[in-house]
């Protein structure tokens, strides 16, 4: 996990994003809203919400929602299940987060 330290307060940084075309992973499972963020929200606010949340995958679907997944999951765990749904979900976009 990459610690900063600003005006003595501790700030999580992420280590690595990788970007994924064309997947989604957890259906249904572990979501911070289940009804998804608004289309609008940018991508610095959904990192930073993942940071927050300890979630390490971030999909936006075809329609432009946000979703936050892989709340206290492993980051291996997730990568294996992120890779082997690579390509099975047009539309969908998907990061997987290193902390």
């Amino acid at each position: 996990m990459n610690l900063l330290f600003v005006n003595n307060i501790q700030i999580i940084m992420a280590k690595s994003i990788t970007f994924y075309d064309d997947c989604d992973v957890y259906f249904g499972e572990n979501d911070i809203e289940c009804y998804g963020y608004d289309k609008n929200t940018t991508f610095g606010e959904m990192i930073d919400k993942a940071i927050e949340h300890n979630c390490n995958v971030i999909v936006k679907n075809g329609n432009g929602k946000w979703y936050l997944k892989g709340l206290d999951r492993e980051y291996n765990i997730s990568k294996e299940k992120i890779e082997k749904n690579v390509g099975n979900y047009p539309r969908k976009k998907c990061w997987l987060i290193e902390f």
